[in-house]
């Protein structure tokens, strides 16, 4: 599914695991408790992207860039973040 748009969109509890993400737009997107093990979304794009709770886990998320955006909570474990661009989001641990 690369380039997919699931701008605005509520998948909330969804299972994104060892999906093919990459380069999908994400902006205003619902990804509450969502999980992306082993996902690829490598490119992602986003604003006010919510990811709270999210697991990703071994996810690939290299040249990803999510713009003020909601992560807290999220399993970030052995997550490739190689390259990528988080301005002005919320991380596990912020408030």
């Amino acid at each position: 599914m690369p380039g997919l748009s699931l701008q605005g969109a509520n998948f909330s509890g969804s299972d994104f695991s060892h999906s093919n993400l990459a380069g999908a737009k994400l902006n205003r997107s619902r990804l509450d408790n969502t999980s992306f093990h082993k996902a690829y979304l490598m490119r992602v794009t986003g604003v006010g992207v919510n990811l709270n709770h999210a697991e990703l886990r071994g996810a690939t998320l290299s040249e990803a860039k999510l713009t003020a955006s909601n992560l807290t909570m999220a399993d970030l474990r052995k997550a490739d973040l190689t390259g990528s661009d988080f301005p002005a989001v919320i991380f596990p641990g912020q408030s």
